[in-house]
């Protein structure tokens, strides 16, 4: 518990702990993740069709991802990479997606 409060997850109240609005995101962040590793064959498979056009891998999210926070994500992140791409008009970004490695 005392991790919990350090860390700004939970907070005392007169009757005992609640969680703090932080903890409430962390919590929806780990629910969110734990419904993309349930679907990694799935998340692989959209990997796998990147060079699709637009509509076709937009299709393929749709059809294939039923939690709507992971496919509002994909399909964001789909748009942003199209339009860094495609375009320099953003200025300071040269076109490059951002990239994330993990390890």
């Amino acid at each position: 518990m005392s991790a919990l409060l350090k860390a700004g997850l939970i907070k005392r109240q007169s009757g005992g702990y609640s969680i703090s609005s932080l903890g409430k995101i962390v919590y929806d962040v780990q629910v969110i993740i734990g419904k993309a590793l349930e679907d990694y064959w799935k998340l692989a498979a959209i990997d796998s069709v990147q060079h699709l056009p637009e509509i076709g891998l937009n299709k393929i999210i749709e059809v294939l991802v039923e939690s709507p926070e992971i496919k509002e994500s994909l399909l964001r992140g789909h748009r942003v990479r199209t339009d860094n791409n495609n375009s320099n008009s953003r200025g300071g970004g040269g076109g490059m997606a951002k990239k994330y490695a993990f390890s």
